[in-house]
């Protein structure tokens, strides 16, 4: 979901409205402590016919008993439906914006990678903190709504196993 009122950038935008989306995940352990996962969404954007595809591995690395580092990477890539809700300009929104018109084809959106650390506090609760760092693709980079191609985020969360 984007909102034309959320930023100035994105004045003479329009919304992209908030919708409910078809979403499958798929994660696999092919060796000890490494994981390979992907994800795929549907309908997202303008139109409905948005196609995100998630695809990522995670190597989980036990420091001692109660302490594990976890590390990541991953690339979203997505059709051009997606792309060009969240990423493009057309003449409309030119005219009424004053951006050039930018039509980002299907492809990577983005990369990323991440480092996190867990520390058991019984064997099923635990505490959570990472940071990931995301760039995104040339292709979504050069669009005029893009105002920073490299990102980074941090959470801190409880977990807990089942």
């Amino acid at each position: 979901m984007a909102k034309e009122s959320d930023s100035i950038y994105l004045k003479g935008m329009g919304d992209v409205e908030e919708r409910a989306v078809l979403s499958g995940y798929v994660g696999a352990s092919i060796a000890k402590g490494l994981w390979l996962r992907s994800s795929l969404e549907l309908g997202s954007g303008n139109t409905r016919e948005g196609a995100v595809l998630k695809l990522g591995a995670s190597y989980a690395v036990p420091i001692n008993a109660s302490l594990g580092l976890n590390l990541s990477a991953g690339a979203t890539f997505a059709n051009a439906n997606h792309m060009g809700s969240y990423f493009g300009v057309n003449a409309a929104q030119s005219a009424a914006s004053g951006y050039a018109t930018y039509a980002p084809s299907a492809g990577l959106r983005d990369v990323g990678i991440g480092i996190g650390l867990i520390y058991k506090i019984t064997p099923k609760w635990g505490l959570g903190i990472g940071v990931n760092a995301t760039a995104l693709s040339n292709t979504t980079m050069d669009s005029p709504l893009v105002r920073r191609p490299r990102y980074a985020t941090a959470m801190l969360g409880v977990v807990y196993g089942f």
